[in-house]
């Protein structure tokens, strides 16, 4: 079985701001989106090289009352996914357009912070659950 599959969106959070164009261009130009940023609590924080999206607002983009429920990778892969949706013209689009459509995306290592956050609540903090 042959499908073909069309790719209708583009949808993207980065050091350069959430624009695909302004995006492309700034990495057609070698412009760098990474700077030293200090991560981590203290006594161990450290300052590392690091590509933050420091422009996103994400109460504005997703709305206050989900923030409590997400960290900062399903924030800014939200955004992403329904800026692709949005992009691909399918927020006005019927039923049946839906139930053919999907966004894909990925993150090279997001979440990892919330994961290591968590071990450190069950096992450091001896907390008998974790969210």
């Amino acid at each position: 079985m042959n499908r073909r599959v069309a790719i209708t969106g583009l949808g993207l959070i980065t050091s350069h701001g959430s624009s695909p164009r302004d995006a492309f261009d700034a990495w057609c130009a070698g412009r760098s989106g990474i700077a030293l940023h200090s991560i981590g609590e203290a006594p161990y924080t450290v300052t590392v090289p690091q590509a933050m999206c420091t422009e996103f607002d994400a109460a504005a983009a997703l709305g206050r009352g989900r923030l409590a429920t997400m960290d900062r990778t399903s924030q800014l892969s939200t955004f992403a996914a329904r800026s692709a949706w949005t992009d691909a013209g399918l927020d006005d689009a019927d039923d049946s357009a839906r139930d053919t459509a999907c966004v894909f995306w990925g993150t090279g290592a997001g979440g990892a912070n919330t994961t290591e956050r968590s071990y450190r609540d069950l096992f450091i903090q001896q907390r008998s659950r974790i969210s």
